[in-house]
């Protein structure tokens, strides 16, 4: 059997209140929006890709610190 102590009632009432509500809605939006980006970036559910990067270490240049960073993308299609 659940408890209901004051700490309990505080926090149902803190969230009761409507600014809270405007803050829990920004960030679930947020959340929402960011999730949907990441979707678009990966992918989606509709054709997985597949993300490599790549460090050129036997490169022409003498200096060391040119190292060539390379990232590879690619899409694969779903099979028909």
């Amino acid at each position: 059997m659940f408890h209901r102590d004051s700490r309990c009632q505080d926090i149902l009432l803190f969230y009761r209140d409507s600014r809270c509500r405007d803050i829990l809605l920004f960030y679930r939006t947020h959340i929402m929006r960011l999730e949907s980006w990441k979707q678009r970036w990966m992918g989606g559910s509709h054709a997985p890709a597949s993300r490599s990067a790549s460090i050129d270490t036997e490169s022409e240049h003498d200096e060391p610190n040119d190292l060539q960073l390379q990232l590879n993308s690619e899409m694969s299609s779903p099979e028909v």
